[in-house]
């Protein structure tokens, strides 16, 4: 039995890609671990950042991660494959790339900072918290959260 080596991949794209570009990379992925008897385990859209410095004119992009398993033999061969797709066939849409072998101990789970294209539903209330100002809602409905035990 051959032992599967996990790479992860994080895309840097344009955010004007398409749901359909972004299928077509998952498929070429998956295509070429397929071939190398290797799998795709996750293909995570982590949504619109705020980069550090512009990149292709641009202050905002969108970074995908790309967490997938080849065969020890066959990743030499694989791996070439993947940076061809990246640099070539996807070059106006992928911005930038890195690739790296993941520790065979590395946990599954990651984390990842809020984007900027997700809706934030408790902004205003952390502004408010932030601010000290978080019983203003409550005295504005009539009685705050500490006058339920009074009596009428």
């Amino acid at each position: 039995m051959t032992s599967l080596v996990r790479y992860e991949t994080l895309l840097l794209v344009s955010t004007d890609v398409t749901d359909d570009e972004l299928s077509m990379i998952e498929k070429t992925f998956d295509q070429i671990s397929t071939t190398a008897q290797g799998k795709i385990s996750r293909f995570d859209k982590w949504g619109k950042y705020r980069l550090a410095y512009p990149v292709n004119k641009s202050s905002y992009g969108v970074y995908v991660l790309v967490r997938f398993e080849l065969p020890k033999e066959t990743a030499p061969k694989a791996l070439p494959e993947i940076e061809t797709l990246l640099k070539i066939k996807c070059s106006e849409i992928v911005w930038r790339h890195v690739t790296i072998k993941l520790q065979p101990n590395a946990p599954q789970t990651y984390h990842k900072p809020e984007p900027v294209d997700v809706a934030r539903t408790n902004n205003f209330d952390s502004l408010l918290k932030e601010n000290k100002m978080g019983n203003l809602l409550d005295s504005v409905g009539g009685m705050s959260s500490d006058d339920d035990d009074i009596d009428a």
